[in-house]
């Protein structure tokens, strides 16, 4: 029923889909319009319970969802389409209640199809009251319809106004952040230009008039306000008597030190000769080179390198040894004991390579540090350190004094 004229109704209207046909409510495809009884139970059961949920109210009603309620509502398929696919179906249940209603009159004209007249006239009446919820179905989904379209129109305008406030705002707030930068950098500005006049004029103040006393005393008077004074201290002999304390300790170590120097350079001699004597054993007599994997022959027992004892052939299967003339036919045996000797005095070698020059750099040292020239040295330094004491023992004058100005 219609609500009468004059009242506005402001009702709830909440949708109450069941979960297991939601899906099937937004995959549903649109599809021709059912025919025969098939086509009322080809309609989806949620359809029917969501259009029945809602009331009659005009366009001008307030209609409110809950928000999972309304998130459902917008994911369905559009309530139009679903009411045009009503109405098709609609159409064909009619179809079918004027086909009963025909074999209904049929029956029941005739006494023998009175039980098939009893049936047809129940299937009339579920299509008939089929056809009625299927009409206020239709209805309600057309409601529906128009209440979503409401709702996109709302959310659509609700959107720009409120993204066109926000955009306002943020450019607002953009010019508000420049604005705060500039006075800041401006105030950074001005803060160090009033550090540096301030300094200047602590500096008028504090230290007055930047001229030098005439003379010491005058200097004095005029306080710390105006200068720092230093007196530096040029006492030399106590730095004079270290020098010679040191130089004293080492004449008494020189000839420790040069002894420890000439056992370093036998060792050093010894080493050079080892090392020859182990280079020449340690080299091939064909290439004249450290050997390169190593062989002994055999009967004799010399050893080569595997590349020179193929030049040893002087037949087929047959060898001459270079150094004793031995020949023999057997061939070779690996030397792994000489190639693990070679292997470990280049490394050796490799690590001792630069002993000479470390020496080199000792003498050239040493050379600065004889006696001679260290006896030398202290009687220079004690000459300046009894000039310096008789200089420390004269009365001080002003020219002899150095003043040191530290401004604040």
């Amino acid at each position: 029923m219609p609500p009468k004229k004059g009242k506005k109704l402001k009702k709830k209207v909440k949708l109450q889909v069941p979960p297991q046909y939601e899906e099937q409510i937004s995959k549903e495809p649109v599809s021709d319009p059912p025919t025969s009884q098939q086509s009322i139970t080809s309609l989806p059961i949620s359809v029917v319970e969501a259009a029945l949920a809602v009331e009659e109210s005009p366009e001008e009603d307030i209609v409110t969802f809950g928000a999972e309620a309304l998130n459902r509502l917008l994911s369905m398929r559009h309530p139009q389409q679903i009411a045009a696919d009503l109405t098709r179906s609609l159409s064909s249940l009619r179809q079918r209640l004027a086909q009963l209603e025909m074999e209904w009159l049929g029956f029941e004209s005739s006494a023998v199809g009175s039980t098939y007249a009893c049936r047809a006239r129940d299937q009339k009446d579920k299509l008939e009251h089929e056809v009625r919820k299927t009409e206020k179905m239709t209805r309600h989904l057309i409601l529906l319809g128009r209440v979503l379209d409401r709702i996109f129109e709302l959310r659509t305008s609700v959107f720009d106004s409120e993204r066109t406030a926000m955009e306002a705002e943020v450019e607002e707030l953009t010019k508000r952040v420049e604005k705060n930068d500039e006075e800041i950098r401006s105030c950074y500005i001005n803060r160090i230009s009033l550090l540096h006049r301030y300094w200047v004029w602590r500096t008028l103040q504090e230290l007055g008039d930047m001229t030098v006393g005439r003379t010491f005393a005058e200097e004095l008077a005029r306080g710390p306000r105006y200068r720092s004074i230093a007196i530096q201290n040029r006492i030399l002999s106590d730095t004079l008597e270290r020098q010679l304390e040191w130089l004293q300790r080492f004449l008494e170590k020189e000839e420790v030190f040069c002894g420890r120097v000439r056992q370093l350079e036998r060792f050093v001699e010894e080493f050079t000769d080892m090392n020859d004597a182990l280079e020449e054993v340690l080299t091939c007599r064909v290439c004249n080179l450290l050997f390169e994997d190593p062989v002994v022959f055999w009967p004799c027992g010399h050893s080569f390198c595997l590349q020179c004892f193929d030049s040893l052939s002087v037949a087929p299967s047959l060898f001459r040894c270079p150094l004793c003339g031995s020949m023999g036919s057997e061939g070779y045996v690996h030397n792994l004991l000489l190639s693990e000797s070679v292997a470990k005095w280049m490394f050796k070698d490799a690590c001792y390579a630069d002993v000479h020059g470390a020496l080199s750099l000792v003498r050239l040292h040493l050379s600065k540090f004889r006696r001679n020239i260290i006896s030398s040295r202290m009687e220079q330094l004690e000459e300046r350190l009894t000039a310096e004491r008789g200089r420390e023992l004269a009365s001080d004058t002003l020219d002899d004094m150095d003043i040191v100005y530290r401004a604040y």
